[in-house]
């Protein structure tokens, strides 16, 4: 069972797996949705703006795995804030 300074203290060790893990192209569906979830958190709105500039990065750097990994973490960041905000169109 976790305990209550176990929970507040997750999303940085999840922030800090998705730099690890970014470079993965073998990430799973439910570890893009966990790594989106917490860019929503940290960075709100803004969330689609910075894995944009961080798949810029990787891009520049020549990281085409970690590139790919940013850009589905961008467009599902993307339709999860339009949803929030009503302009989103129903998935099913």
């Amino acid at each position: 069972m976790f305990g209550r300074g176990t929970l507040r203290y997750a999303p940085r060790r999840v922030l800090k797996t998705m730099e690890e893990r970014a470079f993965d192209a073998n990430l799973t569906t439910a570890e893009v949705y966990r790594m989106a979830g917490v860019l929503l958190r940290k960075h709100g709105k803004d969330a689609v703006i910075v894995a944009n500039m961080r798949a810029g990065e990787l891009l520049i750097a020549g990281d085409m795995d970690g590139y790919r990994t940013w850009k589905r973490l961008v467009m599902l960041v993307d339709g999860m804030t339009d949803q929030e905000s009503g302009l989103g169109m129903p998935l099913h």
